[in-house]
């Protein structure tokens, strides 16, 4: 039964049998032992007549390298023993490793001085997405030699780096914020 508080009107509402939403009475009874989420549900469904809005899925931080951002990721890239695979199903045997390979890794920074934010990386990409555009101020070259680009797909002028904290990033080397791909040429 509808309970009716004085100066509101009762609210009716036609829920479907599938959802199997209890009574507004039972959800409000002190025995009742329902969730919060399915008493926020049932309240959405009976009282406001429309849905409870969902929850959406989290979303990656603009400044994570990853398509997801308008990232490429350069999917051709070979070095030594070292590259690239969409998927591990059906690949060759590849004969066990006699020496160890260090994976080439960078990390980026959004302003100079290893500040702001900042993405780790190993991968080569023909465009570092919207947020990193143009946008590189300093970077720490974990291990590998580094092809910084001032235009997408490998485009443009460029420079090269090797391992080294470059606290301002091209002060030397070319101009500051200018990078729109990069890709490892060498393993060290």
């Amino acid at each position: 039964m509808w309970r009716h508080r004085a100066g509101k009107k009762p609210v009716t509402a036609i829920v479907p049998l599938c959802l199997c939403v209890p009574a507004l009475d039972q959800l409000w009874s002190p025995n009742f032992s329902l969730n919060l989420f399915a008493r926020q549900r049932a309240y959405h469904l009976i009282k406001l007549q429309k849905p409870l809005p969902s929850t959406p899925m989290p979303r990656i931080p603009k400044t994570e390298l990853s398509p997801d951002n308008g990232c490429v990721i350069d999917m051709k890239w070979k070095i030594g023993p070292l590259s690239y695979h969409a998927s591990a199903a059906g690949k060759e045997p590849i004969p066990l490793a006699t020496q160890s390979t260090r994976l080439p890794e960078i990390v980026l920074y959004d302003h100079v001085g290893f500040k702001g934010a900042y993405a780790r990386t190993n991968l080569s990409f023909n465009y570092v997405g919207d947020f990193w555009n143009d946008r590189i101020s300093c970077l720490i070259v974990v291990s590998g030699v580094w092809r910084f680009y001032r235009d997408d797909y490998y485009k443009g002028p460029h420079w090269d780096l090797g391992p080294g904290y470059y606290e301002s990033f091209f002060a030397e080397k070319g101009p500051d914020d200018v990078v729109s791909s990069f890709q490892c040429i060498a393993l060290t």
